[in-house]
């Protein structure tokens, strides 16, 4: 069956829906994506990890990494409810923050989404919510009294979205080949969007126990296909036989908005498996590729934003991201150095260190994540080809222990770098840069005046000695003083 008359079988779906009062909408409509952009397996790592028999994302370690359980109404936007149910749960895992209190608008999907059709319904948004991003609730709330006749346009969002997203979802599309343990590989990593076929008996269900466990009837001839229906997959038990899905039907249904669906009712060969229309598309998941959140980094003197940039970083399943500021840079013609930094949020699990880069934040943190770098102005910046004559020291003299000297030299040419400090003998007192490749550029080295066993040189007189592998070198003089 084509997608446009998937398209005419949900709203014909939907109309009846209208006109019975059936309360729970659907809108999953089955979409084939180009070869060039479906993987045909997992990565490698997703299939070498040993699972667990039981497992449920709103139980890991006694952590619930689920957000709330939503309610869709009549509209056919399953699609939007699941794949932002998915994209939620994958920045509290991503994250490392589970109580992170993250709401996305579904609406601005049902809206505003360029290519599928509001309550008509749609497939997992992959290129939307990768470069657009999404909205939260608040911006644009969702209209549970919509359907396919009447919803909101977009330009009913509110007026500063655009500053509101402040995540982005690059995922993957992997085929399942309507296979119980690749979807299980994928779901140990983050919640995975799913599209199956809803039938009757689904539809109609109410309330259930938690330890109900829903399954086609494969002899009652009433049991029917009522349209494609969207749900996101948080877990499984092997010894029980189920995948544990989270709805978009409110919590008055099944086990509080939650069902469990037997592993039977995705199996090819039972009479009424739940894939739909298995001979003429794929099936896909869509694990996470990576989650970019906003960043927002002010350099500034006292109150005085001298520049500011908005990006987006990616954050990644470990600890920690790095966010980097290079210690000099020119604004207007004048050079600044970053000195220390502070944030306007507050941030988590927090460390700053230093290396040849700059200052460097690694941190976990709660999109948008707001930075002040503090700079001072200086003219210690060299802007001319490596030389004797251009290597600039400042402060020189420098104090012992109170100072660190800054050392900045020009690369004309992008190469490996070693920068050395010998003392009046030419013996090497400290290798403090080796092997390091630098682009063609200006360069600041600092040198906090100890030794290679890290203790204080003595007062003295110096020399700083610069090479490349390019053939660029020069050496300056510099002095230690004691205060």
């Amino acid at each position: 069956m084509s997608q446009m008359k998937y398209i005419i079988a949900a709203v014909i779906l939907l109309m009846l829906a209208m006109v019975l009062g059936e309360s729970n909408g659907l809108g999953f409509i089955p979409q084939r994506f180009p070869d060039s952009l479906v993987n045909q397996e997992l990565p490698l790592l997703y299939r070498t990890v040993t699972l667990p028999d039981h497992f449920d994302w709103r139980s890991v370690g006694g952590v619930n990494y689920i957000t709330s359980v939503k309610n869709q109404g009549t509209c056919g936007s399953c699609w939007a409810f699941a794949a932002l149910a998915q994209f939620e749960s994958a920045v509290r895992i991503y994250s490392n923050y589970p109580l992170i209190p993250i709401d996305f608008s579904e609406q601005e999907l049902v809206s505003c989404h360029p290519d599928y059709y509001g309550c008509y319904g749609g497939n997992f948004p992959t290129d939307y919510l990768e470069q657009n991003g999404i909205v939260d609730e608040n911006c644009f709330p969702y209209d549970t009294l919509q359907n396919i006749y009447i919803y909101l346009p977009c330009d009913s969002i509110c007026d500063d979205a655009s500053y509101r997203k402040n995540y982005r979802l690059d995922v993957d599309i992997v085929n399942t080949h309507f296979n119980i343990q690749t979807i299980k590989e994928a779901v140990y990593v983050s919640p995975m969007f799913l599209g199956m076929d809803a039938l009757s008996s689904f539809a109609s269900l109410g309330t259930v126990s938690s330890d109900y466990i829903w399954l086609p009837d494969s002899t009652d001839s009433n049991e029917t296909s009522v349209g494609g229906h969207a749900l996101l997959c948080i877990g499984w038990d092997d010894s029980l036989q189920y995948l544990i899905f989270k709805n978009s039907w409110g919590t008055n249904w099944g086990d509080s908005g939650f069902i469990k669906i037997g592993y039977r009712a995705f199996d090819m060969n039972f009479p009424k498996n739940i894939w739909l229309s298995p001979n003429t598309y794929e099936t896909y998941i869509f694990p996470v590729n990576k989650i970019s959140a906003k960043l927002i980094e002010n350099w500034v003197i006292g109150a005085n934003i001298i520049k500011s940039e908005t990006s987006f970083v990616p954050i990644s399943v470990s600890d920690s991201t790095e966010i980097v500021s290079n210690r000099f840079f020119a604004s207007t013609g004048q050079w600044y150095m970053v000195q220390n930094w502070n944030y306007t949020k507050d941030l988590i699990d927090t460390i700053l260190f230093q290396n040849g880069d700059g200052n460097t934040l690694s941190v976990i943190y709660d999109s948008p994540m707001e930075i002040n770098w503090e700079c001072a102005e200086t003219t210690a910046v060299a802007t001319e080809c490596l030389s004797n004559e251009n290597i600039i020291a400042y402060p020189n003299p420098f104090i012992l222990g109170e100072d660190n000297i800054t050392i900045s030299f020009k690369l004309c040419q992008s190469g490996i770098v070693g920068v050395k400090i010998f003392d009046v003998g030419y013996n090497l007192v400290n290798d403090i840069v080796s092997g390091e490749n630098h682009q063609a550029e200006s360069v600041n080295i600092l040198w906090d005046g100890k030794d290679q066993r890290g203790k204080f040189v003595a007062p003295g007189v110096y020399f700083v000695v610069i090479e490349s592998t390019m053939g660029e070198h020069g050496v300056a003089k510099i002095v230690a003083r004691r205060k």
